[in-house]
């Protein structure tokens, strides 16, 4: 959840909720030992960007 933030929060350079969503989900899926999706795929983006 932290990479969502940082994402979509940076001050210079922030990107849309749903594209910081997905960057945190692969930044997720790159760690070792958390590839499996139970521990990415239930977050979810509800309502407009």
């Amino acid at each position: 959840m932290e990479r969502f933030y940082e994402y979509w929060l940076h001050p210079v350079n922030p990107v849309p909720k749903a594209r910081a969503l997905q960057l945190a989900q692969e930044a997720v899926r790159r760690t070792p030992g958390f590839s499996d999706p139970k521990y990415f795929a239930a977050f979810q983006l509800v309502g407009a960007d």
